[in-house]
C-alpha cells in the first residue's frame, strides 16, 4: 500500500525473497532446513534487530532456502525504522 506509513505502530508481516529465488539461504534435507553460511548470517541479523531497534519486537521469524519471513511489532513510531513497500 504505497500510501501507508510503514513507520506507524502495529504488527507487520514481512517477507524478503532472494533474487530469482536462488536457494542462497540454505537447503531442505530430510524435511528440515539446513541454513547456509548466508542463511546463518541472516538469522543472526534478525536476532540483533531488537537490540538495535528497541521499539521493534520480533514476534516470530523463519529463514527458508529462498526467503525470510518475519512478524514484527512496531511499538513506537517515533523510534521505528522506516520500511518500504
Amino acid at each position: 500500500m504505497p500510501e501507508h506509513d510503514y513507520r506507524a505502530s502495529g504488527a507487520y508481516f514481512i517477507t524478503i525473497v532472494t533474487k530469482q529465488r536462488v536457494e542462497a539461504l540454505g537447503k531442505v534435507e530430510n524435511n528440515a532446513v539446513i541454513l547456509s553460511s548466508i542463511g546463518q548470517a541472516a538469522a543472526k541479523c534478525i536476532d540483533k534487530i531488537e537490540s538495535i531497534y528497541p521499539s521493534v519486537l520480533v514476534v516470530a521469524s523463519v529463514v527458508m532456502p529462498t526467503h525470510v519471513h518475519m512478524l514484527l511489532n512496531m511499538l513506537d513510531e517515533k523510534q521505528t525504522p522506516p520500511f518500504s513497500a
